[in-house]
């Protein structure tokens, strides 16, 4: 399926995320794998494009699919979140005591 501006503006897209399109794609671009990654580095609202062009049925898919994908990012990342705050307050906590030995 070729996505355009005229067809976006058609379907009452949001203007902003319509000429952020437009400028990466002026003369429209078919939907892929690597169309909706640039989609997403172009920080694009592919949400709302679901929402557009989806029928409810397939939405509920995609939001369902999106769920399990978010959980399976959460728990992908929770361990890197917990050693990455770990390791900020302990360099913070030898700053500081560097920081008041300095001063005594």
């Amino acid at each position: 399926m070729k996505i355009t501006t005229e067809l976006l503006r058609k379907k009452k897209a949001c203007e902003e995320q319509v000429v952020i399109f437009e400028k990466e794609w002026p003369n429209g671009i078919e939907i892929t794998l690597e169309s909706l990654d640039k989609a997403l580095e172009l920080e694009l609202d592919i949400d709302e494009f679901a929402n557009i062009f989806l029928t409810d049925l397939r939405l509920k898919t995609y939001i369902k699919k999106y769920g399990q994908a978010w959980v399976t990012y959460l728990e992908a990342t929770a361990q890197a979140q917990k050693i990455f705050n770990e390791t900020v307050a302990l360099t913070l906590l030898n700053t500081i005591e560097e920081e008041v030995k300095k001063t005594l």
